[in-house]
């Protein structure tokens, strides 16, 4: 217990010390804290696209494990594609060339939760055995991510500057997956109700599948605005593409 606790008063001193050592050497420092939203839905109609096959193949794979007697089928969907999300974190951001330098880096600690969502209709035929669903398939990510950016401010001396962004890292991919639906089957001229209801977390899909990773890339492109509200205090809002479409805010305080 002690060691573990001289080992981080070891880190804070280090983290302590650099800090004063960027002042020292002219170097402005920013605390910022701030979140926003995420969505793929400017994206809709390429996604649905994009996704039929896999969604035709995981439900032929599940459904004809439950009725044999539709192996081969002609299958036909429709999918209907949504998504929501949001973004929050903190960090800190350098500017080399002090309080109104043009260009600084920054380092971010964000947890992004994206909620990809599909509803569609299935029938399947086979030589007069039929079988129609309705069914929901959703995807739930939380996943914290580190991310390292580098931005470029047009007018940094002035109270309203916009700015331009780039940057990328990486977050471990947590999360799960689910499907759930409910019809009627004619099979062999009986007719029952038929459903289906599966739940997986991805540490359970990497155990099955390798094709599941365990760390997602993400890469950032945006364009902003910043906006000095006080001598050491500024907000900003920005848009751009984080593996997605976000808009966010923030505040930052500068030392």
């Amino acid at each position: 217990m002690s060691q573990n606790i001289s080992m981080r008063k070891i880190a804070l001193l280090i983290i302590f010390l650099s800090f004063g050592l960027f002042l020292r050497a002219g170097v402005s420092v920013k605390f910022i804290i701030g979140g926003g939203m995420w969505s793929l839905n400017p994206l809709k109609g390429q996604i649905e696209g994009l996704a039929d096959d896999q969604i035709d193949e995981a439900i032929r794979s599940t459904i004809e494990k439950d009725y044999p007697e539709l192996e081969g089928a002609e299958y036909s969907h429709s999918t209907n594609f949504s998504s929501s999300g949001g973004i929050y974190g903190m960090g800190f951001r350098l500017y080399p060339g002090g309080k109104n330098g043009s260009f600084s880096f920054g380092l971010f600690l964000r947890k992004i939760n994206m909620n990809l969502k599909a509803d569609g209709k299935v029938n399947v035929n086979k030589e007069g055995n039929n079988l129609k669903l309705n069914g929901t398939g959703k995807v739930n990510i939380s996943t914290p991510v580190l991310l390292a950016e580098l931005r470029w401010e047009f007018l940094p001396s002035r109270i309203l500057s916009p700015y331009f962004t780039f940057g990328g890292g990486a977050g471990y991919l947590k999360g799960s997956a689910e499907f759930k639906g409910s019809g009627t089957s004619e099979i062999l001229g009986k007719v029952k109700d038929y459903s289906i209801n599966e739940s997986k977390t991805f540490d359970e899909l990497r155990k099955e599948e390798e094709a599941v990773p365990s760390f997602l890339p993400f890469v950032k492109l945006s364009l902003g605005l910043r906006i000095r509200m006080l001598e050491k205090l500024s907000s900003s809002i920005e848009f751009g593409v984080l593996d997605g479409f976000a808009l966010s805010g923030g505040l930052s305080y500068r030392f």
